[in-house]
């Protein structure tokens, strides 16, 4: 799974495990807010500051994460922010990456 909010925390980059995860394709999301869009109310705060800490080019431990599905579920997700530089682009943006959290053990 790769997602990419930009600086506004919008989606930007959204790959096919991403859509296998989530019902949703790359056109449907992008230029949504991921935070207050895409993810269950419960785990925003949390997100949304590991997001914010990833972009001062801190260190953020991975997280999990409820994402809203296309079909009104909600999909266990474990996630990791990173920053990286885009070349293509000349500027910064954070990626998160991970895999579906089969467990379902998420605790916000």
């Amino acid at each position: 799974i790769t997602i990419g909010p930009d600086h506004n925390g919008h989606v930007c980059d959204w790959n096919e495990g991403a859509r296998a995860a989530s019902g949703f394709d790359g056109s449907e999301v992008l230029g949504l807010h991921f935070v207050d869009q895409l993810l269950a109310q419960e785990c925003r705060a949390a997100v949304a500051e590991s997001i914010s800490y990833a972009w001062m080019g801190e260190r953020v431990r991975g997280f999990r994460a409820l994402v809203r599905t296309k079909s009104g579920r909600q999909a266990h997700m474990h996630l990791s922010p990173a920053l990286r530089w885009e070349a293509a682009k000349g500027c910064h943006d954070v990626l998160l990456t991970g895999w579906p959290d089969t467990s379902h053990s998420i605790r916000v």
